[in-house]
């Protein structure tokens, strides 16, 4: 899916630990970043969510299925791509 040019066979370990890094902080594309993400649910506890609280957490619900469909799928994710459509209607920000 991700064809990094640093990597190569032989890279230092080094190397390797940065290139793993830039992956999942998202410098190769946000799709890694946002499926390493845990996507939080309310429990009530403490009485029923706000408003702002519910759509944050289907905000981010939303954007974690997106980021692992194109794992899934093998594809390299972009804001705003048809999977992104697809998840969210015609919203495209947030």
């Amino acid at each position: 899916m991700y064809k990094i040019r640093e990597w190569q066979a032989g890279v230092s370990k080094i190397k390797e630990a940065e290139i793993k890094w830039k992956l999942l902080d998202g410098g190769y594309g946000l799709d890694v970043k946002f499926a390493m993400t845990l996507p939080l649910q309310s429990s009530w506890n403490a009485g029923p969510p706000t408003a702002k609280q519910l759509n944050s957490a289907q905000f981010e619900q939303r954007v974690w299925q997106w980021a692992w469909t194109h794992l899934n799928r093998g594809t390299k994710g972009k804001v705003d791509d048809e999977v992104w459509r697809e998840i969210f209607g015609e919203q495209t920000s947030r």
